[in-house]
């Protein structure tokens, strides 16, 4: 793994609104992200804000040093009961929180409050701080698992840590009473979206036993710019496979399979569309596509 430059910050906010459905508050302990994913929407959505990044995505992380006493000054405006997510710009337990125990500190602060929380990462350092989430009232560890190949792996987030270690850490988790699920996230078009890699992702899957929520690559407007180049180079390496889906038999499918193997799955609405396999902005999706009613949430 490279080492992207550190520059150490002080934050005049760490809480901000969140824009979507799944949260109320967002918390990011870390500006830039050394993971640097080839598919990362977050590129793209600073450069829609007018943010200009101090150097390209994955190569620099801004520590913010006073992310604790921020949030605890920033909780004054809080309710009761209002959700707050850490990590959805930046892995909360990326290689700096190592050293700089960032994402520890505040949730060493939330555990003074019984809102729930939810925590995306793809690092098992999440497992170092079993302790502190035990203390939280509510809390809910998603960690993302977008493929079990660790060639596919190599290929999109060779930064990252490898699946098997991932799956590993879902199951440390869940044997300590977290409560905890698998973002399968991107579902990327063509490469984990085919029903023999779909296949196999969900036996694995299986294996730990946890809620597991499918969702599509983030379309056009969001993609790195040579995301596509390297998707297409990949599946060049790779040739055909024989099993390509298309459209909504992606959701379909992949409901079966998880059936089949007796994963509790929710699917995206957006694996259930009518789409080109090349990534594009869709259509409403038509009502006969659209999913059933999930059994499983994943909210706090």
């Amino acid at each position: 793994m490279r080492s992207p430059s550190l520059q150490i910050i002080r934050c005049g906010t760490i809480l901000n609104r969140c824009p979507m459905d799944f949260a109320d508050w967002t918390v990011n302990p870390y500006g830039g992200c050394a993971f640097g994913c080839s598919y990362c929407f977050v590129p793209a959505m600073k450069a829609r804000l007018g943010v200009e990044l101090p150097a390209p995505w994955g190569e620099f992380v801004e520590v913010k040093e006073n992310a604790a006493e921020t949030l605890r000054r920033q909780m004054r405006a809080v309710k009761p009961g209002e959700r707050i997510t850490i990590g959805t710009a930046t892995d909360p337990y990326q290689p700096a929180e190592r050293t700089h125990r960032i994402t520890r500190s505040l949730l060493e602060q939330l555990c003074f409050y019984d809102n729930p929380i939810s925590i995306t990462t793809r690092s098992p350092l999440v497992l170092r701080d079993v302790d502190v989430l035990s203390r939280l009232a509510s809390v809910r560890v998603n960690v993302s698992i977008p493929f079990v190949d660790d060639a596919v792996r190599r290929a999109f987030e060779p930064n990252a840590p490898a699946p098997a270690g991932r799956l590993e850490c879902v199951r440390r988790l869940r044997d300590a009473g977290i409560r905890v699920s698998i973002f399968w996230a991107p579902v990327l078009p063509g490469v984990t979206d085919t029903e023999r890699a779909m296949r196999e992702i969900l036996v694995e899957f299986a294996k730990v036993g946890v809620p597991v929520l499918a969702m599509p690559l983030r379309y056009e407007p969001w993609l790195p710019p040579g995301f596509e180049q390297r998707r297409r180079a990949y599946l060049r390496e790779r040739g055909p496979d024989g099993t390509a889906l298309r459209g909504g038999d992606v959701g379909r499918t992949m409901g079966r399979l998880a059936s089949e193997l007796g994963v509790a799955l929710e699917v995206s609405e957006g694996l259930y569309l009518e789409r080109a396999t090349t990534p594009r902005r869709p259509n409403a999706p038509r009502a006969a596509l659209k999913p059933r009613a999930c059994a499983v949430r994943l909210g706090v």
